[in-house]
């Protein structure tokens, strides 16, 4: 993972640490939007991962400050009362971990989901390029 992360991060830059604001928003939505404009009149390579880069910070700045993580331990459900299986083995008695996702802005995450869908055609251009890219990289091996 962190091997891809390398690569992705050097082609697209590091990740900008950008203040909990409105003004963080609409600066990283205006970069979207003006990536996708200019990608869907030029589709050439600097403007696709001038995209990749806004898109990827606009998630990033939404996961960070729109969502927690909470991990808690507990027994798996087929264990609580009721259940009727097999009981008393090893992998049975096993606690296991789970990960909660609480949406903690509802606004960001609605705001989120309306720039992805009005930038569809824009993510399908990226996404097919990136496919040619990878049937071409195939070839040449």
């Amino acid at each position: 993972m962190d091997h891809v992360r390398g690569k992705t991060d050097g082609e697209l830059g590091p990740i900008p640490n950008l203040p909990v604001s409105e003004e963080s928003i609409n600066l990283l939505m205006d970069e979207v939007r003006s990536a996708g404009d200019t990608l869907r009149s030029r589709p050439f390579p600097d403007e696709i991962v001038r995209y990749k880069r806004a898109v990827r910070n606009f998630m990033h700045y939404v996961v960070e400050n729109c969502y927690t993580l909470d991990h808690e331990t507990g027994i798996p459900k087929f264990l609580k009362p009721g259940y009727k299986g097999p009981r008393g083995t090893p992998e049975a008695m096993k606690q296991i971990t789970y990960t909660k996702i609480e949406v903690i802005d509802k606004k960001l995450e609605d705001l989120a989901a309306m720039l992805l869908a009005s930038q569809m055609s824009q993510l399908e251009i990226t996404s097919r390029l990136e496919e040619i890219k990878g049937l071409l990289i195939d070839l040449l091996q």
